[in-house]
């Protein structure tokens, strides 16, 4: 059952990443695991190290120098290559990617303005007073 009508790689009841599908469809959704895989041992390693006060030193070398060399190849290479290939990605994919873009457009024009209108809200509630009028009234006149 396609989920948006001419879904060829999603038949009834079968795994979007089954064994029929072109190698590029399941290559992407492997990378995709391995990078989320990556993403979460860099982030428990470092919630680790910061809860415990433990040296990252003491660390084997071959934890201390291959994790970050793993996140760093991953961040820089795989994800854009995964992210700018539409071509490696089947239909479902591409439209979850392209509805995540949609949303995500929406949010990055909304963000500033809202931050800012947040900010001066909470600058003017918890130290009494107008952040701009204040600046304005404690910047002197330069004169020559």
């Amino acid at each position: 059952m396609a989920i948006f009508g001419n879904d060829k790689s999603a038949s009834a009841g079968a795994i979007t990443s089954s064994g029929n599908e072109p190698l590029r469809y399941r290559l992407y959704y492997r990378l995709m695991d391995i990078s989320s895989v990556v993403y979460v041992l860099a982030v428990t390693m470092a919630i680790t190290v910061m809860m415990t006060k433990v040296d990252p030193e003491t660390f084997p070398t071959i934890i201390g120098i291959g994790v970050p060399i793993i996140v760093f190849l991953v961040t820089f290479l795989v994800l854009p290559v995964l992210i700018v290939s539409s071509r490696m990605r089947d239909e479902y994919a591409d439209l979850l990617w392209t509805r995540t873009v949609k949303q995500l457009t929406i949010l990055t024009v909304l963000f500033p303005p809202l931050m800012s209108v947040l900010l001066r809200i909470l600058h003017f509630v918890i130290l009494e007073g107008d952040p701009i009028a204040e600046r304005l009234a404690s910047e002197e006149p330069v004169t020559q």
